[in-house]
Order: C-alpha cells, then sequence, then structure tokens
C-alpha cells in the first residue's frame, strides 16, 4: 500500500527525468478539469466519496436491460460487495460504510460481458478502472493476469487501497516497484507512422519472483507493459475514451493494438462525456486497424472491437452488420445474455441480504 507522499514523489521524479514538459501534457484530464472533479488527493477520509461515484442513479436500469440477473451474478454481487464494505470499515473506521450498489452493478454487467464473449479470458488490460470493481469481481474468476492503468491520482489511491487490503500477496503496485522503472509511453502520431518511444531509466527490470494476478500501473510506467511484451485477451476502457486529451487517446490505443492478442477482444461499455467526438474514436480505432465486432445500445453504448489478425477481421472490414449479426460468436454472446434463469431484483431487496450477513 501506498502513500500520498510516496505517490507524488515518485511521480516527480518520472515528471523531473523528461526531456520535455510536453511528454507529461498528454496524461493531463481534461475533462474532470472541466466538470470541477477534484482528481487530487486531499485526505483519507474524501477517498470514501469515490465508492460509488460514476455510475449514481443506473442501478435499476442495468438489471432492467437484461431482464435481470442469475442467481449466480446475484450471488456474485452480494460476495463482492461484502468484501468491499468490510474494507472501508477497516480503512475509514468511524464512518459508515456506503453500499456500492450502482459501481457494482455496473462491473457485474462488464464482467459478465468478457465473460460471455470470451469464456476462456485469462488476461484482462483495464484502461481507467474509477472506483476498481472490476477487479473485485475477477478476483472470483479464474483469471491469471489482470493490470490496471489510471491517471487520475485520486483514483489511483482508492484503488491502492482496495486492491492492497483485497487482494494481498497477489496484488503488485508498481509505483514504489523499483523493478518497474519510469517508463513513459510518448505521443503517438499516427498519421505518419511514427511510433512511440518509451523511457527508461538505467535501472535493470528483473524478472518478478513472485506470480501477482492483479497489477497496478501509474501513468508514467504505461510503457512497461509494451516493455515486458504483455499480452491480453481482453482489454477495456470504460466510460472514459471521449475524455482523454487526443494525444493520450492515440498513445491508448497505440497500447491496445500492440498489446491485444490476435484472437482478442476490445470491449468498451460507454465512450465517455467528454469532448472527443464519437466519430473521431470510431477514425482513430481504424488507423491503429481496429474494426467494430458489433454493439448495440442499452442502459450505455455496448461496443466490441476485434483489430487486424483476428479471424474476423476481413468480415467485419467489410462493414456488413447483417453478415456480422450472423457470426457464432455474437449470437453466442447475445444468447447467453439473454438466456438463463432471471430475476428482478432491487437495492432494498439486496439491502436486506447484505444487512444480515455483514
Amino acid at each position: 500500500m501506498i502513500d500520498i507522499e510516496e505517490y507524488r514523489l515518485r511521480e516527480t521524479m518520472a515528471i523531473n527525468s523528461f526531456s520535455s514538459w510536453r511528454t507529461r501534457q498528454p496524461y493531463a484530464l481534461p475533462t474532470f478539469e472541466k466538470f470541477g472533479f477534484p482528481s487530487k488527493y486531499e485526505n483519507l477520509s474524501r477517498l470514501r466519496q469515490f465508492i460509488d461515484t460514476f455510475q449514481e442513479g443506473r442501478f435499476e436500469s442495468y438489471v432492467d436491460e437484461d431482464k435481470g440477473i442469475t442467481k449466480d451474478e446475484e450471488e456474485l454481487l452480494i460476495a463482492v460487495i461484502l468484501r468491499n464494505l468490510r474494507f472501508q470499515e477497516f480503512t475509514f473506521s468511524g464512518k459508515k460504510q456506503i453500499v456500492p450498489f450502482d459501481n457494482a452493478m455496473s462491473a457485474l454487467k462488464i464482467f459478465s460481458r468478457i465473460f460471455n464473449i470470451m469464456p476462456s479470458c485469462k488476461k484482462i488490460l483495464e484502461i481507467g478502472p474509477g472506483a476498481g470493481f472490476l477487479a473485485q469481481f475477477l478476483f472470483f474468476s479464474n483469471i491469471e493476469t489482470y493490470v490496471a492503468i489510471e491517471a487520475c491520482e485520486v483514483l489511483y489511491l482508492l484503488q491502492d487501497l482496495q486492491f492492497s487490503y483485497l487482494f494481498e500477496k497477489k496484488f503488485k503496485q508498481c509505483v514504489i516497484d523499483e523493478e518497474c522503472g519510469n517508463e513513459i509511453l510518448l505521443p503517438v502520431f499516427p498519421k505518419t507512422g511514427i511510433e512511440p518511444k518509451l523511457f527508461g531509466n538505467e535501472y535493470e527490470i528483473e524478472k518478478q519472483k513472485s506470480n501477482p494476478r492483479f497489477i497496478h500501473i501509474p501513468w508514467w510506467k504505461i510503457g512497461k507493459i509494451i516493455n515486458e511484451n504483455m499480452k491480453f485477451d481482453i482489454i477495456t476502457s470504460n466510460a472514459n475514451l471521449t475524455e482523454f486529451s487526443v494525444q493520450a487517446l492515440n498513445s491508448y490505443i497505440y497500447l491496445m493494438n500492440k498489446c491485444l492478442k490476435d484472437d482478442g477482444v476490445l470491449i468498451v461499455c460507454c465512450f465517455g462525456g467528454g469532448d472527443i467526438p464519437y466519430e473521431m474514436i470510431l477514425q482513430k480505432l481504424a488507423l491503429f486497424k481496429f474494426v467494430p465486432l458489433f454493439s448495440y445500445n442499452s442502459t450505455v453504448t455496448i461496443a466490441f472491437f476485434i483489430k487486424e489478425g483476428h479471424q474476423l477481421f476481413e468480415i467485419c472490414k467489410q462493414n456488413n452488420y447483417s453478415i456480422r449479426t450472423k457470426l457464432p460468436i455474437i449470437s453466442e454472446y447475445l444468447s447467453k445474455m439473454s438466456n438463463g434463469s432471471k430475476r428482478m431484483v432491487t437495492k432494498d431487496q439486496l439491502f436486506d441480504i447484505i444487512s444480515k450477513k455483514f
């Protein structure tokens, strides 16, 4: 677990090692700044305010969109919430625990989409985990590796507190790990074909001796993922693509292209509330050889992309929606999302169960 002084010291050391101030610029948070989101850490108690933010008021619509949730999903949802409540009780002593219904239900939906589109998924990269709930669901899965990238200071500290408490020895924090070095992914210029440079320091990187399942990486060490040739079955970036700077968007999509396996899938659950137009996102994904597998509108827009090298790339590149919807991977996914015994649940019903178990 890290504290704010350590985080800021390491970040400052990384920034001071850059040859230009422009290296830092792409990883600013324009949308957060525009809407007055408190992205800087102030105190421990303030972190509690972000436990159930970003998805406020969407619980019911998430339940409605698939006509309820299965018994297994309900049990998993309750298990994740109970573990988070125990984390809150330990971390924010003396305060009431917030039952994170909205964030947990949103993450449950992402979790279900991942394993419905790829049941054998073992390696996942999440860009911008928010309050960190997808990882808490993945704890109960058979994944081998989950990697999280976060550029927002206050969210990084919240994620670290939760991950350190919940995952214990299976968690690796890269802010204070000297083996990670300082590895910034510099801006990408897709139209010129110029690849970004990876900044590194003089320290050697040795192979990690332990076997962490959950890895946490700050913005100034994103290049570690490429340097170590990490490959992922699923990459997911939710409610944030329109909120990055254009330079950061280029870099993140470049990272996606480099690190997604040829048969992997990029999942986007909501494109975010920033200023970058949706059309620009699609154009940049196309520049980096991504094509839509399929998409649909629910509580938020859900989109699946594959990259060049996937066996369905040429079919999807034709942009014939009627052909794509007949592909087995899509029909099987839609069948899994609609089938199974489900029931409608309410916050009141779940609260009654959780309060008795807690």
